[in-house]
C-alpha cells in the first residue's frame, strides 16, 4: 500500500499546478478514503504517549487522522496501518466534530515481516 513513499525522508515538492477538485479542493495527490481504528504514537523526549484515532484517508505523501486529543504541529509520531509501520510528522491539527483532524506528512513506512 505504501510502496511509494518508503525510505523517503522530507516533504514533498510543492506543485504550483494541484488540481482543483469538484468541491474546490486543490489537492498535488489524489486521497484514498480509509476508516480504520489506530493508534498514532506520539514521540517526547522522555514521556512518548499514545492516542487513539480513526485514519479517514491516505494519499501517497500523507494521512488524515481524527484524534481525540489535540496534537502539536511538528510533532514526530508513528503508527500501524495494514501492514505498515508509518512514521510522520504532524503538518496540522484542527478542531473537529468531538475531537480533532491532524494531517500527517509520512516521512517514510517500514512493511512488516510476514511471519512464515
Amino acid at each position: 500500500m505504501f510502496e511509494k513513499f518508503k525510505n523517503r525522508f522530507g516533504s514533498p515538492a510543492v506543485d504550483s499546478k494541484r488540481e482543483t477538485l469538484e468541491d474546490g479542493d486543490r489537492r498535488s495527490e489524489p486521497r484514498s478514503p480509509f476508516n480504520e481504528d489506530v493508534e498514532v504514537r506520539v514521540s517526547r523526549l522522555l514521556l512518548p504517549r499514545t492516542v487513539a484515532g480513526r485514519l479517514l484517508n491516505v494519499s501517497p505523501s500523507g494521512l488524515r487522522i481524527h484524534v481525540n486529543r489535540a496534537i502539536a504541529v511538528g510533532a514526530e509520531i508513528d503508527l500501524v496501518v495494514a501492514d505498515e509501520l508509518v512514521f510522520g510528522k504532524i503538518i496540522y491539527c484542527i478542531p473537529a466534530a468531538e475531537g480533532f483532524d491532524v494531517g500527517v506528512l509520512i516521512e517514510y513506512a517500514i512493511r512488516a515481516a510476514v511471519a512464515a
